[in-house]
């Protein structure tokens, strides 16, 4: 059996949710060909130095992939300096996008694979007896009406309606996307759809990925056991040899990429209205990267303006680093207004911290009874629920002693299975 994987996401800067996700795709498929040796798995699209960076810090790769193809090569351009170059490759995926606008080499014959993979929803011209599986996370790009331009080219409803037509099967990270997809391309209200298959990931944590050997055995269920344990190792092994500099301050912990969707502005009200109604000791620690830059200086003058106290930025911490400021913490606080699943709120059950979140999309669903939940669009009803959870000891040790069962369910162990099947 011959699949292809379009590895171009994998081409971002490392560690984004979309890379931790498809790494963690790849290894599925690796255990996967340890017992199905005549497993033919393709990459198409990794840049060269990107494989090699990947490689050396990820060795279950060295064994996966039978080949790597460019995507100028999969579309039958001959391999050049011209056709591996940035520039050239930006043009294929706009010609991928506006196919009407040029014919040659587009409808050339293209190479026969049983299955193509799409770890993330992106165009690609496909031979007619090729299966093709999408993964969607979420859909906010499609349903927010404030993403850029040239985003809005590329992933759109118009071009994902084609992904979703031309799939054999599309994978969703939740109930809540699964809906998404039926409502937006189906016109369906719910997801009883037998295209869409619903496969919850798990924790993206990357770290038992950097062995050199994996055992053929390997037992999938142990994995959050592992990861836990070793995150725990790897975490001691910090405070020995470095002075935790949050260690004596009480604080809550917001962990996101900063944008808009990840409601840090109610957030900050909703520290400041702690502050002025009552003696409000504890900090807010904000840890993130930047994904819209205006956004961030909007909630920096935010916090100047109004002198609102003990509110501490930490810009692109290490994984080092974060799993610290989750295991110091008194608790995660993730008030989005839509994702597609929510690992922070995984993250933050690794250290049995128990997590306030919107009752909104997918987070009521994954959080389930070990998180308490706000309206996240209203500031007061989020500080509400941060006195609650800071007063109410009784009621925050039945939330994490919820935790253990509700973590347990979410392994990758599923998507294995789901391979297999297809």
């Amino acid at each position: 059996m011959k699949i292809l994987v379009d590895c171009r996401c994998l081409n971002y800067p490392f560690l984004t949710g979309i890379n931790a996700y498809t790494i963690r795709l790849l290894h599925c498929l690796s255990i996967l060909k340890t017992t199905k040796p005549d497993l033919k798995i393709t990459a198409m699209g990794l840049k060269s130095y990107r494989m090699r960076e990947l490689m050396s810090q990820f060795p279950f790769l060295l064994d996966i992939f039978d080949r790597n193809i460019t995507l100028a090569k999969y579309l039958n351009y001959q391999d050049s300096i011209v056709t591996q170059s940035k520039w050239f490759c930006k043009l294929l995926e706009v010609k991928l996008v506006f196919k009407n606008w040029f014919s040659e080499n587009l409808n050339g014959n293209l190479e026969v694979f049983d299955y193509t993979i799409l770890p993330q929803p992106r165009l690609l011209k496909l031979h007619p007896n090729t299966k093709l599986i999408t993964i969607f996370h979420d859909i906010f790009s499609i349903l927010d009406n404030q993403k850029q331009l040239p985003q809005s080219l590329i992933f759109n409803k118009r071009t994902c309606q084609t992904l979703v037509n031309r799939s054999h099967k599309v994978i969703a990270g939740s109930i809540s996307t699964c809906q998404d997809i039926n409502k937006t391309f189906f016109k369906q209200t719910n997801f009883t759809n037998p295209k869409i298959q619903l496969v919850y990931p798990a924790l993206p944590n990357l770290q038992e990925l950097q062995q050199t050997k994996y055992d053929t055995n390997f037992q999938e269920s142990n994995l959050i056991d592992q990861i836990s344990e070793k995150t725990i190792v790897e975490s001691a092994k910090y405070n020995q040899n470095s002075q935790f500099k949050y260690a004596n301050r009480s604080y809550i912990l917001a962990i996101s990429g900063i944008e808009p969707r990840k409601n840090w502005l109610n957030l900050i009200l909703a520290h400041q209205y702690l502050q002025k109604k009552y003696n409000w000791s504890l900090s807010l620690i904000l840890s993130g990267s930047i994904v819209d830059l205006k956004y961030y200086y909007k909630l920096l003058k935010l916090v100047k303006a109004n002198k609102i106290k003990n509110v501490i930025w930490q810009i692109n911490s290490s994984e080092v680093e974060k799993n610290q400021l989750i295991k110091h913490c008194e608790f995660v606080i993730y008030p989005s207004y839509y994702e597609g699943f929510g690992f922070p709120i995984l993250e933050a059950f690794e250290f049995n911290k128990t997590v306030i979140t919107s009752r909104i999309s997918s987070l009521p669903e994954i959080g389930k009874d070990a998180c308490i939940y706000a309206n996240p669009f209203n500031y007061v009803s989020i500080a509400n629920c941060i006195y609650l959870l800071n007063t109410d000891k009784q009621f925050k040790a039945k939330l994490e002693d919820n935790i253990l069962k509700v973590k347990s369910q979410y392994s990758w162990n599923q998507m294995i299975e789901v391979l297999k099947k297809f």
